[in-house]
This record gives C-alpha cells, sequence and structure tokens, in this order.
C-alpha cells in the first residue's frame, strides 16, 4: 500500500505564491504556490487563485450587475440584462432607456417593471427616477 501526502494548499484552498509578487502583468500578479507548485494569481496580491482553473470569485461583480424586467402580477422574471461591471452611469441610463422602450414599461396598460440589481450607491437614484421601476 502507497501514502500520498496531500498539500497544505489542498486543504485549506490557500495559496501562497513562492515568493513576493514583484511587478503586475495584465492587472494581476503572477506566481508559482509555495505548497503545491501549480502556477498562481493574485489580482490584489493577498488571495491567491490557481491560473487557468474555475474561479467563482471573478464571476461575483459580473453576476450581480444587471437589470431584470419582472411581471409582479405573474410573479415571474421576464428578462435578465447583463450590466458590465465597468461601465459608466451614461452606459447604464442608456440601458435602462433601451430596456423600458423594448418593454414597454411604464406606458399605459404594462404590468412589467425594472429593476436595478446592482449592489452600489447609483442602483437606488435609478430605481426612483424611472417609470416602473421598482
Amino acid at each position: 500500500m502507497s501514502a500520498f501526502a496531500l498539500t497544505q494548499c489542498w486543504f485549506t484552498r490557500r495559496h501562497s505564491p513562492d515568493h513576493k509578487p514583484r511587478e503586475r502583468v495584465d492587472g494581476a500578479f503572477y506566481a508559482h504556490c509555495n505548497h503545491c507548485h501549480r502556477p498562481i494569481f493574485s489580482v490584489d496580491g493577498a488571495t491567491w487563485h490557481i491560473n487557468g482553473g474555475f474561479n467563482i470569485d471573478t464571476l461575483g461583480d459580473a453576476a450581480s450587475f444587471f437589470l431584470s424586467v419582472d411581471d409582479p402580477a405573474e410573479g415571474i422574471t421576464i428578462a435578465r440584462i447583463p450590466i458590465n461591471p465597468a461601465a459608466s452611469e451614461e452606459d447604464v441610463d442608456a440601458l435602462i432607456e433601451q430596456a423600458c422602450k423594448d418593454y414597454a414599461i411604464g406606458e399605459e396598460g404594462t404590468t412589467l417593471i425594472l429593476r436595478d440589481h446592482r449592489h452600489h450607491k447609483g442602483a437606488r437614484r435609478h430605481r426612483k427616477d424611472l417609470r416602473g421601476i421598482a
């Protein structure tokens, strides 16, 4: 029977670089893990992830920046419109205006509403300013 030793990062899911990150390349630091010796990267220099692997943390902002077209009478979501986290307020305003046109939000006889699901201060401003937004 053979024994197989697992590295510390396998248990903790915390990788540490084998050297101090020195230079940023394309907005991230790159190194190799001190324990498993796999290539790793970090955007902030503190939290490290396997380079080339699936990283759920990078999906966080993208998954939480969206508009939804909802029908509260039926209790369903008609559409989910993604917003680029780096989009300017003018871009978001144009996207909101286009969604209102496309789904006739705010027009007489429609029950659809537009919800802004961004998690920053600007989201509340949009909810107040546009017709049909909840």
